[in-house]
């Protein structure tokens, strides 16, 4: 048996729509908040993230099942950060040869994944913080977590779609088409599919999210 495995569990149908009237409360008020309070947006996002997780994880816990609903388990954490780390090592490559292709086709693929930055250093650690760390956390924990494995016993496939599509929903801002969102969503599907360890998305989430505000700079 392959030890970096995890033996998932399907998470309880009561279990996930209480997590999911969580996620909407605190998630409304976060939405309607960041219109008004600036730069401190990333103080109260990372608050809520961090209560959204612990929920979450509490919630997994309480059940007889534990941390296995959400594709996590103690003894396969390490192994689960070191797939991760192979797949984004992976995925940096593939996003490398598409630049270059773009790039000698007179195509600046920056500009597609350009984030606007924090101007203050201490906005900008923040920002790293909890856009790198903290929210791949959170986001994997619900989107794959919870609704892929919840998804996963009617097939692999319509897990994957559906999953991406919340996914991509939860991320969309209307000013056109979410190509990243799009394809990360369905590239933390697969891997978690492929890898049956949380970790591994969780760990090429953050990657991704960490290559893409460092891009910004230039």
């Amino acid at each position: 048996m392959d030890r970096s495995r995890v033996t998932i569990v399907p998470i309880d149908p009561r279990k996930m729509m209480v997590i999911i009237c969580l996620m909407v409360a605190i998630e409304t008020p976060l939405r309607l908040i960041s219109w008004h309070v600036g730069s401190s947006q990333l103080f109260f996002l990372g608050m809520g993230r961090l209560i959204e997780a612990a929920l979450i994880v509490g919630i997994a816990l309480a059940g007889k099942n534990g941390l296995s609903v959400l594709g996590l388990s103690a003894g396969t954490a390490l192994s689960g950060f070191q797939r991760g780390l192979l797949w984004s090592a992976g995925m940096g490559g593939a996003v490398l040869l598409v630049y270059i292709s773009l790039r000698a086709m007179g195509v600046d693929a920056l500009r597609f994944i350009k984030t606007p930055l924090p101007l203050s250093a201490g906005d900008l650690i923040l920002f790293f913080f909890v856009g790198g760390a903290m929210a791949p956390v959170t986001e994997e924990l619900f989107f794959r977590g919870v609704v892929y494995g919840f998804l996963r016993r009617w097939g692999a496939a319509l897990a994957i779609m559906v999953s991406s599509l919340v996914f991509v929903l939860a991320h969309m801002d209307f000013t056109g088409f979410p190509v990243i969102q799009v394809t990360g969503g369905i590239l933390f599907a697969v891997a978690y599919e492929m890898e049956k360890n949380l970790m591994v998305p969780i760990t090429l989430h953050m990657a991704g999210n960490l290559a893409i505000f460092s891009l910004s700079f230039f």
